[in-house]
């Protein structure tokens, strides 16, 4: 490729990036329907109750009506795969918490181990301080 083509896709490229917006919230604008009613939508929970109904699942606060000192946590095991790591098999959880005078806050932790022997630990934290100063 020659440097002027280079040159050339460069700038399109950016370009492109300058020009593109993100979408409206559609469900703002007047005018606009969901696309799947409130009264059918499903989640998994609502999923898994109706397929194994001898499990005796039970709603859980969610994280956005968590109440003040209340932890909520879940744990799922994940795989993938990749050229580098090749098979990898990992185990992934969310605690959401929330104190007084502040949002909710995450710690996001996952470990994960791989084909090639390879051991990961990655954590994200998103923690409010008291009155929403600071994240």
């Amino acid at each position: 490729m020659s440097l002027l083509t280079r040159l050339i896709t460069a700038t399109l490229v950016s370009g492109l990036t300058i020009i593109a917006h993100a979408q409206p919230d559609s469900l703002s604008q007047p005018g606009l329907k969901r696309n799947v009613p409130l009264n059918e939508q499903r989640d998994v929970l609502g999923v898994a109750r109706k397929l194994l109904p001898f499990l005796h699942l039970k709603n859980e606060a969610d994280a956005v009506t968590l109440p003040v000192c209340r932890m909520f946590v879940w744990v799922l095991p994940e795989g993938g795969y990749s050229l580098q790591t090749r098979l990898l098999v990992e185990i992934q959880g969310n605690i959401a918490y929330r104190r007084p005078g502040a949002n909710v806050s995450t710690i996001i932790p996952a470990v994960a181990y791989s084909q090639n022997h390879q051991l990961f630990f990655a954590t994200r934290l998103n923690s409010w301080t008291r009155n929403n100063r600071f994240n």
